[in-house]
């Protein structure tokens, strides 16, 4: 209801698939940096999510990513946004 998507397009997307393309680039320049960090701390961002219309919700997205046995990175979990 926030962003105007219908469910049935949201379901099997990536949610930064529905973000501006500056909230899309910080995101990955966050995921690197982080990635590569033997760190276990959540990254928060904001970003602003494009609705249908084309008009904009600003929102914060937070994300953290669990490790495998070698400590390298392997899943990207708690992927949310929030309006505010």
């Amino acid at each position: 209801m926030l962003t105007g998507w219908s469910r049935d397009t949201l379901l099997g997307r990536r949610i930064y698939e529905f973000w501006d393309k500056n909230s899309t680039l910080e995101y990955w320049e966050k995921f690197a940096s982080h990635a590569f960090e033997n760190t276990s701390q959540s990254i928060v961002a904001n970003v602003v999510l494009k609705r249908p219309d084309g008009s904009s919700v600003p929102c914060a997205a937070c994300f953290s990513i669990k490790r495998n046995v070698f400590d390298l990175p392997s899943l990207v979990v708690s992927c949310q946004c929030t309006a505010g």
